[in-house]
């Protein structure tokens, strides 16, 4: 079932643009939007102006880059956490335990239990680092490169 896409741009008219097959830009029209559905009045397969613009311009592919790496980042760091929180569970309790044993009383026990489990969650952080975002290399921004210029001006 095609539906109709007012202010429409055709696959056809995007390939002739960016000078690549139509089956190329309909795959990856594809990919990036999901299944093609739209017409344009003539019945041409054709996609929205703003998705056309950002397949041409290649910020579709930018945004849809950007969105699996944050969606690695998020999952990465959820395990790490949920990892780190399980460390801890375990030295506390079997501290904890190991001191009820010993006859030492549950709130007493639980209070000293907490240092154990606080060295082994700083091993593990040692160990394990946190996730980064990314290559953890931001680009600089141009006011930050701007910013930097001038300080070097009022410094001479």
């Amino acid at each position: 079932m095609s539906f109709l896409i007012e202010n429409a741009v055709t696959i056809s008219e995007v390939a002739a643009h960016l000078q690549k097959p139509e089956a190329d830009i309909e795959a990856e029209a594809t990919a990036l939007f999901g299944p093609l559905g739209g017409v344009d009045w003539r019945g041409s397969p054709a996609i929205s102006v703003a998705d056309a613009a950002a397949l041409a311009t290649g910020v579709a592919r930018r945004d849809l880059g950007n969105s699996q790496a944050n969606l690695d980042y998020t999952h990465a760091s959820e395990a790490w956490t949920a990892e780190r929180e399980r460390v801890r569970l375990v030295a506390f309790t079997t501290a904890h335990d190991a001191m009820t044993r010993r006859g030492i009383g549950a709130s007493q026990a639980a209070a000293e239990a907490h240092e154990p489990a606080r060295e082994a969650v700083a091993a593990f952080e040692r160990s394990t680092p946190k996730p980064v975002f990314g290559s953890g290399a931001a680009k600089p921004r141009r006011i930050t490169k701007t910013a930097k210029r001038v300080k070097e001006m009022v410094a001479k």
